[in-house]
């Protein structure tokens, strides 16, 4: 690979074009991987491995065995993210399917969750909002807000039986997070959402 670009016409090696080479598919290499979650320089340093280790090789055969020996160092980590990513993101629809089934409940939380799955609570929080770029709270808060919405459009429901069966143990919380979600409190929506029918009659 260096040798057609580092040997001149009479077999002659330009041995500093070689390690400026080196370190240019190094630098780039290194850019590349951390896309995967992949700290280079961290890694090379747990294996007590350095970029400019390949100015100490003083053949063309040494400076690609020390650039092979890196590169594989960095397949094998990639690896193992991508799994971990494969892991974690399963983990995070998971939890979004019990949610999804329970949300109505006031027993739903991040420890409720945790438990169900046997995982830590902050792993499962980063793991969900990394999954959906969302957190979980807003989540489970969307998913009820919106319920609220349908619910709310039966006129013999009142606005408290409503956040009681949402939740909420206190009602002006949950009068609050509403109007702050859709602009407008539980009891003006009703009212819109009754207009907008009867002109549907």
């Amino acid at each position: 690979m260096f040798r057609d670009a580092a040997e001149k016409g009479n077999g002659y090696v330009d041995i500093h074009y070689v390690n400026r080479i080196c370190m240019e598919i190094l630098f780039t290499v290194s850019r590349e991987i951390y896309r995967y979650n992949v700290h280079p320089e961290k890694l090379m340093n747990e294996h007590n491995y350095h970029y400019m280790d390949v100015f100490d090789n003083p053949t063309l055969e040494g400076k690609l065995d020390f650039l092979m020996g890196i590169f594989e160092l960095f397949m094998q980590e990639c690896g193992t993210q991508k799994e971990t990513i494969s892991k974690t993101g399963e983990l995070a629809r998971m939890v979004k399917r019990i949610v999804d089934e329970e949300y109505m409940s006031n027993l739903i939380s991040l420890e409720y969750v945790a438990e169900k799955v046997h995982k830590n609570p902050s792993y499962i929080s980063k793991a969900f909002k990394n999954e959906f770029d969302c957190n979980f709270s807003s989540y489970v808060t969307d998913r009820r807000l919106e319920k609220s919405k349908e619910l709310l459009a039966d006129p013999l429901v009142k606005v408290y039986e409503i956040a009681e069966e949402l939740g909420w143990a206190d009602v002006s919380n949950f009068i609050k997070v509403f109007k702050k979600k859709f602009g407008i409190s539980p009891d003006e929506y009703r009212k819109v959402a009754s207009g907008m029918t009867d002109s549907r009659r």
